[in-house]
């Protein structure tokens, strides 16, 4: 499917604690084109949005987006290629007058923070400093280090910048950002320059309280409560849902954990960069709602090469076919595959001769991921996830 903004909504289960959003700003490889720009998604949380890459034209794809460009809290870089971070520097400059006032003064307690592997640092500066830019807010770089990355960045920092973090791979992990919705893993990638995949994870929710096993016995303790100075037997109820546990004048102990439904799982979006082998963050991404993948090139019924040449070339420079990304798809049992960053030779316009291109990438990659649920994006699509139904 590559008709621009696409919904996907799970019909049974329509309400949310929050609405999670991926947009497609740009799914071209190395040069854009004119119907893909270069690599760009952003994922929108409710107010928030969080950016993957910002190949060059990214803010031109905001303009043209239903994504506001001044709700951008965190921008994630899989890699410093610069079809994935070219457009980063001018982005910046002009999100001075989205979120700030425009006239250069540091908004307010405003940190956009900046996520790459090493070398981000010194770009974002060299880049800034270079064009002579000064912000409206400030930033904060904080660089994913693998053992063999040698020292730290010793140019100064910019004027707008504050100090971030070097993050130091763990047990074959960075662990990029915790909050109380959302954590964030990074794993590194096989790539031809250090790249990482992003794990986010939504935070569980409480299972829903048991109202019909708990308001027999508040109305059974009524009276009773009401000499202790609770009128309202039902106004215990959001102590109970608060983990508090409570006992009742008769002796009845209501206790929250036997009385909520089951923990809602929050849901997980796995974002690729570039990559021929992915295998180091397959313990992160079991059971993700949404895998998006590269398959930038891809063996066609009327293509000259095998199957098994366009498989070599693709991995000798790199990157992935879609069979490839099926694989790693079915390896995590994913919910969805979302195909992206096609080479040149794959249009991302609506002519039925590009959407036949399309299916039948999508169907190399049902073949090995074993599910129909696969989407080839385009530029300025959109697809909602839904939580799974319990």
């Amino acid at each position: 499917m590559t008709h621009p903004r696409i919904y996907i909504r799970n019909p049974s289960n329509p309400i949310m604690a929050s609405t999670i959003e991926l947009t497609f700003l740009g799914t071209g490889s190395a040069a854009p084109s004119t119907t893909r720009n270069h690599t760009s998604i952003a994922l929108r949380m409710d107010a928030s949005v969080w950016l993957f890459d910002a190949g060059e034209g990214t803010q031109h794809q905001l303009m043209k987006s239903n994504v506001k460009m001044g709700k951008i809290e965190r921008i994630f870089l899989t890699h410093l290629h610069g079809d994935h971070a070219f457009g980063l520097p001018g982005l910046m400059c002009t999100l001075t007058n989205s979120i700030g006032n425009g006239a250069g003064d540091a908004v307010e307690n405003r940190v956009m923070h900046i996520y790459g592997p090493c070398g981000t640092r010194s770009y974002i500066r060299n880049a800034l400093r270079s064009s002579f830019s000064h912000l409206g807010f400030q930033f904060k770089v904080h660089e994913l280090h693998l053992p063999t990355d040698a020292g730290t960045d010793d140019s100064s920092p910019h004027d707008d910048e504050l100090l971030g973090e070097n993050l130091m791979l763990k047990e074959g992990h960075w662990r990029v950002h915790v909050d109380d919705k959302f954590t964030v893993v990074a794993c590194p990638l096989v790539h031809t320059v250090a790249t990482v995949g992003y794990v986010i994870e939504e935070a569980a929710t409480p299972g829903k309280l048991l109202v019909e096993r708990i308001q027999p016995s508040l109305q059974r303790n009524k009276e009773a409560l009401a000499a202790q100075g609770t009128k309202n037997p039902m106004a215990l109820l959001s102590r109970i849902k608060g983990g508090e546990v409570i006992t009742l004048p008769d002796g009845e102990v209501l206790d929250p954990s036997l009385l909520t439904g089951p923990t809602r799982t929050g849901r997980k979006v796995v974002i690729l960069g570039d990559t021929s082998c992915s295998d180091a963050i397959v313990p992160f991404a079991m059971q993700a709602d949404v895998v998006v993948h590269e398959a930038t090139n891809a063996c066609l019924a009327d293509d000259t090469k095998t199957e098994e040449e366009v498989d070599t070339s693709t991995r000798d420079h790199g990157h992935s076919t879609p069979q490839m990304a099926g694989r790693f798809a079915n390896q995590v049992a994913a919910h969805m595959l979302i195909l992206t960053h096609f080479s040149q030779r794959y249009k991302g316009d609506a002519s039925e001769e590009s959407l036949a291109v399309m299916k039948e990438i999508a169907a190399l990659a049902v073949r090995t991921y074993g599910c129909e649920n696969v989407l080839t994006a385009a530029d300025l699509m959109s697809v909602e996830i839904s939580r799974q139904p319990s």
